[in-house]
């Protein structure tokens, strides 16, 4: 079985490092109020917070992904 889920990528994609506008950023702030939905993540070029991938209508529950914006012509190829 195949699940596919094009707008999602593991916290270890070399995409974090290197363009890490791709992922949905979130604040020290989102991150106190749905601690859920949001992780530190560590790369060489500076730590951010990203949001766990998740299904929109739920809290993040892929802990091991993040979510990829949507929003740019780049990411929706």
């Amino acid at each position: 079985m195949l699940d596919f889920v094009p707008n999602h990528m593991g916290l270890d994609h070399p995409w974090v490092e290197d363009h890490p506008d791709y992922f949905i950023a979130g604040t020290e702030l989102d991150r106190a109020r749905v601690p859920q939905n949001y992780t530190w993540v560590k790369r060489k070029q500076g730590d951010l917070i990203l949001a766990y991938g998740r299904d929109p209508y739920f809290a993040g529950w892929l802990t091991r992904s993040s979510s990829i914006t949507l929003t740019r012509p780049c990411e929706r190829r």
